[in-house]
């Protein structure tokens, strides 16, 4: 939460000085989205949406081929709608690991898809405790438990402290 905030007062100082940075209002968007009570901060969900939106719509106005906008676009949107948004990023940055996780959160009924999409984010980014857990979930899911194990293991090994660690493994007990 510290960290996010802090975050967020860096974007609004960077927009201070070159309001036409579309970075900065990217970065402002996806700090204000994600410190939304139902993620990792404690403002109402309408009042951070709303403000990750109105910066979201200024990046992508700014610089419409910056793929970070069209997928915070996507998590700010959600579901199926987000799905273009998610595309269009994949489109201008195939290596964005984020936004291949993101798409399959958003997928609906599609299971071979949504795998797809997670080993794709997994291998771009296979240190990412949060790619891995939701990898893992989506083995779990499918009920694949021994593959979903050797993920549980791999991110102990790249941080044992994590609490999504524990909670993977738990799900698997």
């Amino acid at each position: 939460l510290e960290d996010l905030t802090k975050a967020l007062s860096h974007f609004d100082k960077a927009i201070e000085i070159t309001p036409e940075y579309a970075p900065a209002w990217m970065g402002k968007a996806w700090a204000s989205y994600f410190l939304g009570e139902l993620l990792y901060g404690n403002i109402p969900q309408d009042v951070a949406t709303a403000r990750a939106r109105l910066a979201i719509e200024k990046a992508l106005k700014l610089d419409p081929l910056l793929p970070e906008s069209h997928a915070i676009m996507g998590l700010i949107i959600g579901n199926e709608a987000a799905i273009p948004y998610f595309q269009k990023a994949i489109e201008l940055n195939p290596s964005y690991a984020d936004a291949y996780l993101w798409y399959s959160n958003n997928l609906g009924g599609s299971p071979e898809k949504r795998s797809e999409l997670l080993v794709m984010a997994v291998q771009l980014d296979p240190m990412s405790i949060i790619i891995n857990q939701n990898y893992a979930a989506h083995l779990i899911h499918l009920g694949r438990l021994d593959e979903a194990a050797k993920v549980a293991e791999h991110m102990r090994v790249i941080n044992a402290q994590s609490p999504n660690v524990y909670d993977t493994l738990s799900t698997l007990n």
